[in-house]
């Protein structure tokens, strides 16, 4: 029986010019992305994520009042403001970790 050795490391060889035309194509390593930058990105984009959508719930607070103006609010509306407010105030937390 026979074991085979599978290396995960790209090889690199030493380029050399051809002496003459050859119809030959020579393949070259791909580097891979590094978790470490795929999970920059993802975390950048989840932060970016939070501040969109924190701005967007304030704008969406900002305009529930507008329409509710002076008119008494229900406790229908009470509930939305508040649980609005709570998860503005747990967006900023995560925000500052």
């Amino acid at each position: 029986m026979s074991s085979v050795t599978l290396s995960l490391r790209p090889t690199l060889e030493k380029m050399v010019m051809p002496t003459k035309n050859s119809c030959k194509v020579l393949q070259f390593a791909t580097p891979q992305a590094s978790i470490e930058g795929e999970l920059e990105k993802w975390f950048r984009g989840v932060m970016k994520s939070n501040h969109d959508l924190i701005f967007a719930l304030e704008r969406l607070r900002d305009s529930y009042k507008g329409l509710l103006g002076a008119k008494a609010t229900s406790e229908a509306d009470q509930a939305v403001l508040m649980a609005v407010e709570i998860t503005l105030r747990d967006a900023r937390n995560a925000r500052a970790l």
